[in-house]
């Protein structure tokens, strides 16, 4: 079914066989153009364009010589519908490139109207040019493939559009952003250098900053998220500690020229806790729920939805001291389980001065991500007069997702999906302040993509601990 939009080979029964006119140069059958449905009545039908790159484009189809045009600098999305609703070849939509004077340059892409992504749209009402009333929501039920999906969940594909664009980087995002392994190190360090009964307790609090920038699909996908993290933990003996953690993440993405777009609001909250094995190595894990509201834009449509996840996290940290330097090798690991509902795309499109209401009805969805990483960090304290310890740090890791979304695969500005690695190295530097031995501050700036061409994922992060 994804190869339904995502324009997975030509069938002859949804397009013509040969072009209308000349080729244009990037012509690929099936992948530029998508017939998404019709209305409930059979007035009007439901196009999806996707040039694949910018310019002056033009929607036709036998006896109407524009049904839409619009310009696009760059790939992107538009969303157009049309009084043409016939089953026959007359019924068939074509999307050419126009040169700049509005005249014909090439042909791009050609559709009948069989086989729609949505089978089930409900009525799309047209008004004046002031508007017209709402659409409705139904068309559909769990006995034909989910909420207005039609046959084997038909809006699946519009989802993948959503969730497919840089997934496997955001998922990285998260596993980083979630990581309070280094909490949990600092403070059985700091736990194990006081020897009294007092500062029993710390409380820590982390802020990041990630910047996005996605080009290996073509479509200019940049973002970014902010995320503050607050956790308060006491010790259990020397070799342990248990607490609970509280995070909240903001998430911005667009691509597609901005024509896509998802903004998330996201908190999680749950236990951790670290224990000392020996000498050398110490284990962490952190266990939590959350749920992130989401607010998503297609061209002129918009929706919202929430995600649940539960996640798990595991980290075994070894320190060893080697002359005047401490190198901490660590593995880590983990694991999210996500589920999102299903959800009404709404708006509003025109037509020879009418507007009309659309909603598509999008299936809920679930996927799982699991990351492993193998890292190492090299550190040495430095001590001033005032007894002041400034700590600088280099880290180096390797990272393999185990489990990705769509199987690591990401869409490219014609709507099919690439594959990607799996694989990516990582850098960061970081510099701390003890000024007391109750204390520790530290600001890191990492780079998270290496190996992964035409990505970029980093960040730049403060955080703080204190004992009480």
């Amino acid at each position: 079914m994804i190869s339904r939009i995502l324009g997975i080979g030509c069938l002859t029964s949804i397009c013509l066989p040969t072009a209308w006119a000349a080729d244009c140069p990037n012509r690929q059958p099936g992948q530029h153009l998508e017939f998404l449905g019709r209305s409930a009545d059979n007035s009007v039908s439901l196009w999806l364009s996707s040039p694949g790159s910018g310019g002056n484009f033009r929607l036709s189809a036998p006896g109407v010589s524009e049904i839409d045009s619009w310009n696009a600098n760059r790939a992107s999305l538009h969303l157009s519908v049309s009084p043409v609703v016939l089953d026959d070849l007359n019924g068939t939509h074509k999307l050419d490139l126009l040169n700049a004077d509005g005249s014909f340059n090439c042909f791009l892409d050609s559709r009948n109207q069989n086989n729609p992504v949505f089978p089930n749209i409900p009525p799309i009402d047209g008004g004046d040019s002031n508007g017209g009333t709402g659409g409705g929501t139904g068309g559909g039920d769990s006995s034909n493939g989910g909420s207005g999906g039609g046959t084997g969940g038909g809006s699946d594909p519009i989802r993948n559009i959503v969730t497919s664009i840089s997934a496997d980087a955001l998922m990285g995002y998260l596993s980083g952003s979630l990581s309070i392994s280094d909490r949990v190190v600092v403070g059985l360090d700091q736990f194990e250098d006081i020897a009294s009964q007092k500062g029993l307790w710390q409380v820590w609090t982390d802020v990041r900053h990630t910047g996005v920038s996605d080009d290996r699909n073509e479509i200019d996908t940049s973002g970014h998220a902010n995320s503050f993290l607050i956790g308060i933990h006491r010790s259990l003996g020397k070799d342990g500690l248990g607490g609970i953690a509280f995070a909240n993440s903001k998430t911005s993405l667009g691509t597609f020229g901005s024509s896509v777009r998802n903004e998330g609001d996201s908190f999680f909250v749950g236990p951790y806790g670290g224990y000392r094995l020996d000498t050398h190595w110490l284990l962490d894990g952190w266990a939590a729920w959350g749920r992130t509201d989401n607010d998503t834009e297609l061209d002129v449509l918009k929706g919202s939805f929430k995600t649940t996840t539960g996640l798990i996290s595991a980290n075994l940290t070894g320190g060893y001291d080697v002359g005047e330097y401490l190198l901490r090798p660590k593995l880590a690991l983990f694991y999210s389980h996500n589920k999102s509902d299903a959800f009404d795309y709404t708006g509003s499109l025109p037509y020879a001065n009418q507007i009309y209401n659309v909603t598509l009805r999008v299936n809920e969805n679930s996927f799982e991500y699991a990351t492993s990483e193998a890292s190492g960090d090299i550190s040495r304290i430095f001590t001033t007069t005032d007894g002041v310890q400034i700590i600088p740090a280099l880290r180096l890791g390797v990272r393999y997702d185990i489990e990705r979304p769509n199987d690591g695969q990401i869409l490219n500005e014609n709507l099919t999906m690439e594959s990607t690695t799996p694989w990516s190295g990582s850098a960061r530097i970081a510099l701390a302040v003890a000024p007391q031995r109750h204390q520790r501050f530290e600001v890191i700036t990492g780079y998270y993509s290496i190996g992964r061409q035409d990505l970029d994922l980093w960040d730049i992060r403060f955080n703080a601990a204190v004992n009480f």
